[in-house]
């Protein structure tokens, strides 16, 4: 059974800090292209769980200098002109 968790990111020190609250758990990463992945890997980890079973619902906070399109596909790495 696949569990979807929220996580929330924010840009700090040139990290792209990712917080899960369901497990009021925190990691990091450089790229912003990884932020699912490594939300997953903190989850997995940490409720000894399958990645296969966690999927993420990742939102961004308001970054200066990167308008939310831009964050969006930096996320999803789908092009915000491709989007219906």
């Amino acid at each position: 059974m696949t569990t979807t968790y929220r996580a929330t990111v924010t840009r700090e020190d040139g990290w792209w800090m990712i917080h899960v609250p369901e497990i009021d758990g925190l990691t990091q990463s450089r790229r912003l292209a990884d932020a699912g992945q490594m939300a997953r890997e903190l989850i997995a980890v940490t409720l000894d769980a399958a990645l296969d079973d966690i999927e993420v619902d990742v939102s961004t906070k308001h970054v200066a200098g990167l308008a939310a399109g831009e964050i969006d596909y930096a996320v999803s790495g789908e092009s915000p002109s491709r989007r219906p």
